[in-house]
C-alpha cells in the first residue's frame, strides 16, 4: 500500500481542485473567460495526467514542451516559460518515484554530474550576470536531477515501447517539417542550423537504424520512405554540423551492422547520379558545385578558409578564456553581449552567441577551477559509448535497444564541437542527450564483456521483442541464456 500513495495523493489533490473549481465557477463566473486562465487550468490538467502515468507520458511531455519553446509557432512564448514548470516537477516527482525502485542506484557518473552542478553555482558567484548565472545553475540541478533518475525510469524497462514511440516520433517530425519547408516555405525550426541539428542528429540515425533492423517489409519500406525525406531536409538545410553528424553516426551504424555492401553501394548511386547529371548538364553541376561550396563549405567566408564562418566566435570565446581564466564569465553567461539579460529565465541553444564549439563554452563558462569535472563527465560518457560500440560489434547486436540510443549521442557529441547547445539547459536536444546519457550506463553496466560470451548473437528486435533490462539487472534473465536462445522474450 505504501507504493501507492503518491497516486491516492494526487487523487485527493484533483478532487481538491476540481471541488474548488467548481466553488469558482458559481462564485465568480467571470474568471473562467479569461484566455489565460483557461490555458493554465488545461496545462494543469495534463501535468497531472502525465505525473499519474509517469513513466509511460511524463518524458514525452516534457520533450513537447521544451520542443515547443525553441519552435517558431504561435505558443512557443507560453511553452518558454512552462518548459521549467514541467522539468522542476519531472526532476522532484522522478526523484521520489526512484528513490522507491530499490533496484536502481546512483554511480560515479551521477556523482560527477553534481560535481558539475557544484561548479556551475560557484562560476555564478563571480559572473558579470549573476542572477541569470545561478537561474541557469538551478536549471542545469533540475535537468541532471530528472535524466539520472525520471529519465531512466521512462526507458529502462520498458525499452520496446519507449522504441516505438521514438521511431514514431521521428517519422512524425519528418512528414510535418517537409510539407512546412518544401510547400509551405515556411521555417518552424526557426533557422538552417536547427533543422541541420534535428535531422542529422535525432531523425536520420534513428531511422536508418528502424531500417536496418525492420523485420517486416512493409515497415522497412515505411521507414526508408521517412528517411529519404530526412535527408533530403538534412541538406535542405545546408548545415555542415548536421551533415557531418549523420554521416558519421549512419557510418557506424552500418560498420556495426557489417553492411560495408550497402555503404559501397550507397557510395555507387549517388555517384552514378553525379555522373548521369554531368553528362546530361555539366554546366548546371558545375554551377551546383560552386554554389554548395560557398554554401555548404564556406558559408560565405570562402577568404578566410573553411571555417571561417566559426573563427570569430571561438576568437570571442578564447579572449573571454584569457580574460576569466580561473572561474570564468559564469554559467551560462558571457561579458560578450552581457546587456542581453535572460529576462524571464528564456533560453534557448545560446545565451549570446551563435556557432560557437560546446566545450569552449563551458571552457568559457566555468574556467579551469569548475571545468574539471565537466571533462571528466564527458570523457565517462565517452568512454561508455566506445564500450558500448564495441560490445554491439563483437556480440553481432545491432538490434540492442541501445544502438539508436548510441547514434543519437554520437551525432550529437560531433555536433556540440561546431554549435554551443550542449550544457545550454533550455534546449530540447540538451534534455534528450542528457537523459540518453545517463540511461546509457545502466544498459552498459548489465551487459557481460567476456569474449566467450559476447560472441553469441543478440537476436532481439526492440519494436517486436524486448526483454526488461530491469529483470536482467536483479539476475532474473542471463545473458548467456538470451545468447543461446533459450529465453522467451514475451515472458
Amino acid at each position: 500500500m505504501h507504493k501507492r500513495w503518491p497516486k491516492f495523493a494526487i487523487l485527493g489533490f484533483v478532487l481538491v481542485v476540481s471541488a474548488f473549481g467548481i466553488h469558482l465557477a458559481r462564485t465568480r463566473p467571470g474568471l473562467f473567460s479569461d484566455q489565460s486562465l483557461l490555458g493554465g487550468v488545461i496545462f494543469l490538467q495534463v501535468l497531472l495526467a502525465c505525473i499519474w502515468k509517469f513513466r509511460q507520458s511524463f518524458f514525452t511531455f516534457l520533450m513537447v514542451a521544451f520542443t515547443g519553446a525553441g519552435l517558431d509557432l504561435p505558443l512557443a512564448g507560453a511553452w518558454t516559460s512552462l518548459r521549467w514548470i514541467v522539468l522542476a516537477v519531472g526532476a522532484l516527482v522522478g526523484f521520489m518515484v526512484f528513490m522507491h525502485d530499490r533496484r536502481r542506484q546512483f554511480g560515479v557518473v551521477h556523482l560527477l554530474a553534481f560535481c558539475c552542478v557544484l561548479g556551475a553555482f560557484v562560476s555564478a558567484g563571480v559572473s558579470v550576470l549573476p542572477r541569470a548565472a545561478f537561474l541557469k545553475a538551478v536549471s542545469l540541478l533540475l535537468l541532471f536531477l530528472y535524466a539520472s533518475s525520471g529519465g531512466r525510469l521512462a526507458i529502462l524497462g520498458r525499452e520496446s515501447g519507449f522504441l516505438r514511440g521514438l521511431i514514431w516520433a521521428c517519422e512524425v517530425i519528418v512528414y510535418l517539417t517537409f510539407p512546412a519547408y518544401v510547400v509551405f516555405h515556411t521555417e518552424p525550426w526557426g533557422n538552417t542550423n536547427s533543422l541541420g541539428m534535428v535531422m542529422g542528429v535525432i531523425v536520420a540515425p534513428v531511422l536508418l537504424w528502424a531500417v536496418l533492423t525492420a523485420k517486416r517489409r512493409v515497415l522497412r519500406w515505411r521507414y526508408s520512405f521517412a528517411l529519404v525525406l530526412a535527408i533530403f531536409l538534412l541538406f535542405l538545410g545546408l548545415s555542415r554540423a548536421g551533415i557531418l553528424a549523420a554521416f558519421v553516426a549512419m557510418a557506424v551504424l552500418l560498420f556495426l551492422t557489417r553492411r560495408r555492401r550497402l555503404l559501397i553501394t550507397s557510395s555507387i548511386v549517388v555517384l552514378t547520379l553525379v555522373a548521369v547529371v554531368a553528362l546530361w548538364d555539366p554546366v548546371a553541376l558545375q554551377n551546383y558545385g560552386s554554389e554548395s561550396a560557398k554554401t555548404v563549405l564556406y558559408k560565405g567566408h570562402q577568404q578566410e578558409g573553411l571555417l571561417g564562418s566559426r573563427r570569430s566566435p571561438w576568437q570571442e570565446t578564447t579572449d573571454v578564456i584569457s580574460q576569466h581564466p580561473w572561474f570564468g564569465s559564469g554559467f551560462g553567461t558571457s561579458p560578450v553581449g552581457a546587456a542581453d539579460d535572460m529576462g524571464n529565465f528564456s533560453s534557448t541553444a545560446s545565451s549570446n552567441r551563435e556557432h560557437g564549439s560546446s566545450f569552449l563554452t563551458i571552457f568559457e563558462w566555468v574556467g579551469l577551477v569548475g571545468i574539471m569535472p565537466f571533462v571528466a563527465l564527458l570523457f565517462m560518457l565517452v568512454w561508455t559509448i566506445v564500450r558500448m560500440l564495441v560490445w554491439v560489434y563483437r556480440a553481432n547486436a545491432p538490434s540492442h535497444p541501445a544502438v539508436p540510443i548510441v547514434l543519437v549521442l554520437v551525432a550529437a557529441l560531433i555536433h556540440a564541437g561546431f554549435e554551443d547547445w550542449l550544457f545550454a539547459v533550455g534546449f530540447y536536444l540538451t534534455v534528450l542527450f542528457w537523459t540518453f546519457a545517463f540511461m546509457l550506463v545502466d544498459f552498459v553496466e548489465v551487459l557481460d564483456f567476456s569474449p566467450a560470451k559476447a560472441a553469441g548473437s543478440w537476436r532481439l528486435h526492440p519494436v517486436a521483442d524486448s526483454v526488461s533490462l530491469a529483470q536482467r539487472a536483479v539476475g532474473t534473465i542471463s545473458m548467456r541464456s538470451i545468447s543461446a536462445g533459450s529465453v522467451n522474450p514475451r515472458r
